[in-house]
């Protein structure tokens, strides 16, 4: 985990749920449900990508998210809805635990790191998943101050004012510290 990214490295960047699982159903692309890539799905093609000449890969987020709104579920998992763990339908059980713990996540990317192939973590910071705003400190959300009042496209919006921006408050730095905890 402390391989830099540098400007020589082939990136190629993946939405986990729609590249590969052992259960990923065979559906339109255009859909908005879950189609079952896992991170396991992943650590199956390590070979195809390095055969691309791939040397990091950038995924979307893992943490938990919320289970889906209308007919709309988060296969791009950019609705969190807990930072302190991962989200079950991204693991298999095939490669990796199937444990929620971020010390599953930890042991991704060190298979990945093993094999040549550095780990890019897409994070959302901003904003947590409809409905998910009870799960959080009150103290994380704009509460209709700044630019975006209160919420965008409905998604809780989170305080990143500098009074607001603590070690303890912070979303960011809360995701970065539970990471770095399960080293």
């Amino acid at each position: 985990m402390n391989n830099p990214i540098t400007q020589e490295d082939v990136i190629y960047f993946v939405v986990t749920d729609r590249f590969f699982g052992a259960a990923k159903k065979s559906a339109s692309v255009s859909d908005a449900l879950i189609h079952g890539g896992t991170l396991d799905g992943i650590l199956r093609k390590l070979d195809y990508l390095i055969e691309l000449g791939i040397t990091a890969i950038w995924i979307t987020p893992v943490y938990e998210n919320i289970g889906g709104i209308n007919s709309t579920e988060p296969y791009h998992y950019y609705w969190p809805s807990d930072f302190s763990k991962l989200d079950s339908r991204l693991l298999d059980g095939s490669l990796l635990p199937r444990s929620t713990d971020l010390t599953t996540f930890g042991a991704f990317v060190e298979k990945c790191e093993h094999r040549g192939i550095k780990v890019i973590l897409d994070m959302v910071v901003n904003h947590c998943g409809y409905g998910a705003d009870g799960n959080f400190p009150a103290s994380f959300f704009n509460h209709g101050q700044g630019d975006i009042e209160g919420s965008l496209a409905g998604l809780p919006d989170f305080d990143r004012s500098e009074e607001h921006t603590s070690e303890l408050q912070s979303p960011c730095n809360l995701v970065c510290r539970l990471l770095l905890e399960k080293k």
